[in-house]
């Protein structure tokens, strides 16, 4: 960038720095914007945010001979309304919040959404060579308006003038107004190119919207599973890709008709795919209205001649779905029939996570946004790891969109990704030439019984018990269908979410997968640098399981070193090899196989034959293939059990938080009355913590809360569970204890409270506590009841001097149930909850 360049992007920097705080509207604002930002030689334009759409409220183009073409088109816009999600100079910033440069993909279409009366014969030939830059402008982190630029030249350096523009627009914003098209003053909306309109009345009409067929595939080995059927026709002078053809439907109100057009195409005259299945794409608008949209479907199947078995019906939601409930009906309809359900662009647009937990359907499909380049993204892989467990928790399958590069291939697998489509797995083909298209590749029907196809129907085995170990093969091969062993064992493992019950379920699919003598399962972990065994099978189970050894110590510590699979054929000739204690020397063959999820080493699999020389290179491969698909599927569990601790678990303290007590509590209270048990609760308030905050500060507060859970914690029996309810208070559940023990157990609490340390700066001479002690049954039968009797029991005690024990006392007459909140619906505060009953109850002093 020259210096008389960059002097001309301080001098509107500064420009506006001095107009832009006066602007008495956002309209006058962008006006001003778009105004200044001509002087660098590029036209402008300003649009405001709304939904799923952006409308173009101010534009300008500079007067030099190559932009001003630019300028009737670029006035015809102003008014507009460009759906987000079409073009990705519009989607990057406002989606990903980040700048985008490039060439103006879309922009054809764009000018046939501007009144007919501004399509000059100059335009087609000039927008094929437009490059254009958008950054977001965001008020509280949400993105308000777009700013755009573009010229016949590369305009990626003028990113950073743009996003301080962006900057000072937004500090002008009006983020207490919604931005509704009624804020901004475009003029009479305009009437829409009645060509446009024509031309699809014509495309549908004619018949001539066709379908190319995408492979999904297994990633693990390219096997054919299904087909996506995608929409493609013959260009057209106002609109030429699916992307054009769907934004200039939308911006006709013509989205239903386009897409039951291109649903009949995908499903006329289709090809005997064999035994796969068939996605196709529908819109969920389309569905709500049931009487065409359904009929439409069912007389297009049945035309046809296809089996609804085979057809999986992938939503699009281009809107938020206004009537879940009724979408959740029509679901219940399709599934009855035979349809299947995939959700498409998971983790993108409005394919929300309530929606697809409602559906729950067979198949989540995830946006190739969330897949680019996530080789090198750290925070998609993370968003990946939760859609996969996610996709587990609700039985769904994952298929992973728009993988294109051996790297994207390879970093989906070791996350654990079982399927996915893109370029780099299968391109589109067409069974019958489409005029103007090149891009894809015309195929004879037979094309599809020449490739290997695996049905996704099949159950994965079963998972429940951990089977006796086969007799190793005679001939030392591989288990018998070595591919559906490796994808029933990914199906298996994707639906366990225990990190260490998925280690029995790996145990398990490694037998099928690669038959052998003995197995043992190490866990690497890292404080004490020592392989720790967490699973055996096998005559010597007893002994490897007592015998764990340092993280480079052994044949294993070297294999895990190099974190490679090593078939040794003679355990006892290599150097590294030592003997565990307690077990028999004898001449076995070792296969030695790393757990490894990206670049954490999480442990290894040792499986051992009797004899030298029993593992073939095959066997190596597949134990290779399977140690892929169990490493990731054992990080995913660790992730996902890591997140199920923090949802349950206070921050400060490290104790459990009321989600937890709302859950164990119902389940122990359903034991108790199962097995006629008993269970105590115990409710503990710190006497005048108030005054801790008040005179030492929320710092030696926070330091008084983590010594007192500790302390309490190391007090209670191993069976019981310490719980902080909320602020200074705490709960104790004590199961197996009567009425009696609990007193005791509480006295033991009140003793240790007053031992606990207090900061120099704190007033208070001891810390106390005032205790609440409520009895399963006598007290109340459920959760709510013995909460309420503990709390009254507390204030008892508070009433009474503090730095006590009382028993509940019967409720008073009238008075209020304490409610634990519930997960759903919301419930108010548990103070709001308390406030009809402590009104009947004496005045006690405000420090507690």
């Amino acid at each position: 960038m020259g210096a008389e360049t960059t002097g001309l992007q301080l001098n509107v920097l500064t420009h506006l720095g001095h107009r832009l705080p006066g602007a008495t509207s956002p309209q006058k604002a962008a006006a001003e914007m778009v105004r200044t930002l001509v002087r660098l030689g590029v036209a402008a334009a300003v649009s405001t945010v709304e939904a799923d759409q952006a409308l173009v409220i101010a534009v300008a183009a500079p007067r030099a001979a190559d932009t001003q073409r630019i300028l009737p088109s670029a006035a015809g816009l102003v008014g507009q309304r460009i759906p987000i999600d079409r073009f990705p100079w519009l989607s990057r910033p406002v989606r990903l919040r980040r700048a985008y440069s490039g060439p103006a993909t879309g922009a054809e279409t764009l000018r046939t959404l501007a009144p007919e009366s501004v399509s000059t014969p100059s335009l087609p030939g000039l927008v094929r060579g437009i490059q254009i830059v958008g950054v977001p402008a965001m008020v509280h982190d949400q993105v308000v308006a777009t700013i755009h630029a573009w010229s016949a030249e590369p305009l990626h350096d003028l990113i950073p003038t743009l996003e301080a523009a962006a900057a000072m627009l937004a500090a002008v914003w009006e983020p207490e107004r919604s931005a509704t098209a009624g804020r901004f003053d475009v003029g009479t909306v305009r009437r829409t190119n009645p060509r446009l309109r024509a031309e699809l009345t014509a495309l549908i009409a004619d018949g001539r919207i066709a379908t190319a067929l995408q492979p999904v595939v297994r990633l693990i080995d390219h096997s054919i599973v299904g087909y996506e059927a995608l929409t493609r026709f013959s260009p057209r002078a106002l609109f030429s890709t699916p992307d054009e053809l769907f934004a200039a439907a939308s911006a006709l109100h013509m989205e239903k008709a386009i897409d039951l057009a291109c649903l009949r195409a995908a499903l006329n005259d289709m090809p005997s795919l064999g035994p796969v299945d068939l996605f196709v794409n529908v819109l969920i608008g389309t569905l709500l209205n049931e009487r065409q949209g359904l009929n439409a479907l069912e007389d297009a199947v049945h035309n046809a001649g296809l089996d609804p078995s085979s057809i999986v019906l992938e939503f699009s939601e281009r809107d938020p779905v206004p009537n879940l409930s009724r979408l959740q009906r029509i679901a219940a309809q399709l599934r009855s029939a035979g349809y299947r359900i995939a959700v498409d662009d998971a983790g993108a647009g409005h394919a929300s996570m309530q929606v697809i937990a409602e559906l729950r359907p067979e198949f989540m499909k995830v946006d190739r946004a969330l897949i680019h380049a996530i080789d090198s993204h750290r925070a998609r892989r993370g968003l990946l790891v939760s859609l996969l467990s996610f996709s587990g928790h609700i039985g769904a399958r994952l298929i992973a969109e728009g993988v294109e590069t051996q790297r994207e291939l390879d970093t989906l697998l070791s996350l654990g990704v079982q399927y996915g489509q893109g370029w780099v797995l299968g391109r589109p083909v067409l069974t019958q030439a489409v005029e103007g298209l090149s891009d894809g590749t015309v195929i004879d029907p037979g094309w599809f019984t020449r490739h290997r196809v695996w049905r996704l129907r099949t159950p994965p085995a079963p998972t429940l018990a951990l089977p006796e170990p086969p007799d190793p093969p005679a001939d030392g091969g591989v288990a018998p269908d070595l591919a559906r062993a490796l994808s029933d064992a990914a199906l298996a493992l994707q639906s366990e979410h225990d990190p260490m019950r998925i280690l029995g379920v790996i145990s398990a699919q490694m037998q099928r997968v690669v038959p052998v003598a003995e197995m043992t399962i190490y866990i690497a972990n890292y404080e004490t640098q020592r392989f720790v065994p967490a699973l055996a099978t096998g005559p010597e189970r007893d002994a490897l399981l007592a015998e764990s050894f340092a993280l480079d110590a052994g044949i294993t510590g070297w294999a895990f070193a190099r974190g490679t699979p090593e078939n040794v054929a003679d355990t006892w000739s290599h150097p590294a090899a030592r003997q565990v204690p307690g077990t028999s020397v004898v001449q076995e063959s070792l296969l030695l196989v790393p757990l490894i999820a990206g670049e954490r080493k999480l442990g290894i699999i040792n499986c051992w034959r009797l004899g030298i020389g029993r593992f073939s290179d095959d066997e190596l491969e597949a134990a290779s293939l399977f140690a892929h698909i169990a490493a990731a599927a054992w990080h995913n569990a660790q992730l996902y059990a890591e997140l199920q601790d923090a949802a349950v678990t206070d921050p400060l303290t490290g104790l459990y938080n009321t989600r937890w007590l709302r859950d164990a509590g119902e389940r122990d209270l359903a034991s108790c009355s199962r097995d006629n048990t008993s269970l105590a609760l115990l409710l503990l308030d710190i006497d005048h913590f108030k005054t801790v905050n008040d005179t030492s500060g929320h710092a030696a507060g926070d330091l008084v809360l983590q010594r007192l859970a500790t302390r309490l914690r190391g007090s209670v029996r191993a069976e019981d569970a310490v719980v902080r309810y909320g602020g200074e208070e705490f709960v104790v559940l004590l199961r197996r204890c009567g009425a009696p023990d609990a007193v005791t157990i509480a006295e033991t609490l009140r003793a240790a409270v007053r031992q606990v340390a207090l900061p120099a700066s704190c007033p208070l001479a001891k810390l106390t506590a005032s205790i609440g002690v409520a009895a399963y049954p006598d007290d109340g039968t459920d959760l709510d009841l013995l909460l309420g009797a503990a709390d009254r029991a507390m204030y008892t005690a508070k009433h009474a001097g503090r730095d006590r024990v009382m028993c509940a006392p019967p409720p008073a007459p009238g008075a209020a149930v304490v409610a634990l909140p519930r997960r759903s619906p919301p419930s108010t505060r548990r103070s709001a909850r308390l406030s009809a009953e402590r009104a009947t109850a004496p005045t006690a002093p405000s420090t507690r």
